[in-house]
């Protein structure tokens, strides 16, 4: 079940490539630190997203990040699960929202040790 809901929270929620951006931070904060719970960039040279990340747990600190690519298509999403501070998932995508691979440090080691490929 829990693995279902993660699931589905990767799928629902957008992601970035490096570019000089501008941030915009939206929402107040939830936690005993100055992260808001949500933070969002732009390309600097059109109007697309390149990042967002939330705070999704609203202990204070970023723990999902959604990256874009120039087109405003989701390349990328990262996650932090067990709320260390450290992304142990990844997730990559192609053309904006097809799933094409999935890389899990499940022992939180900073390794990945589960990697999963679709086609």
């Amino acid at each position: 079940m829990k693995s279902h809901f993660l699931f589905i929270i990767l799928i629902l929620m957008p992601v970035i490539l490096h570019a000089e951006l501008k941030e915009i931070r939206k929402g107040k904060d939830t936690g005993k630190k100055s992260t808001p719970p949500y933070v969002v960039k732009y390309h600097s040279n059109s109007k697309e997203k390149m990042y967002e990340a939330i705070d999704s747990n609203n202990d204070g600190e970023l723990d999902t990040w959604y990256y874009y690519n120039i087109n405003g298509q989701r390349t990328r999403q990262e996650i932090d699960s067990n709320f260390d501070g450290k992304v142990d998932i990844w997730i990559y995508f192609r053309d904006g929202m097809y799933i094409e691979r999935i890389d899990k440090d499940t022992d939180h080691d900073g390794k990945i040790d589960s990697e999963r490929v679709y086609k």
